[in-house]
């Protein structure tokens, strides 16, 4: 779960230390597969089935929330997450 950890302080973190792990992403990309500088990215993070940086953000967050809300994470995460359903006189 260190993981998910490092996924939500980058989701709170600035958008120039965002713009990084972007960028080192599409370089990734490009490395692997031999794309061009100036080729379109998107088709190539989709032909290696990467999500863009933001959307893995967002889904990792997502997965976790889920996890904790089913009793499938570890309970001192699930102990911190709690459905709106279960709060009292909401």
């Amino acid at each position: 779960m260190q993981n998910n950890n490092v996924n939500c302080l980058v989701f709170i973190s600035s958008l120039s230390l965002l713009g990084c792990i972007i960028c080192m992403q599409h370089l990734a990309a490009q490395a692997v597969t031999g794309a061009q500088k100036f080729d379109h990215i998107m088709p190539v993070l989709r032909e290696l089935h990467w999500l863009p940086v933001c959307l893995r953000i967002r889904y990792k967050l997502a997965m976790t929330v889920y996890k904790c809300l089913h009793g499938l994470a570890p309970t001192h995460l699930a102990d911190d997450c709690l459905a709106i359903s279960a709060i009292v006189g909401k």
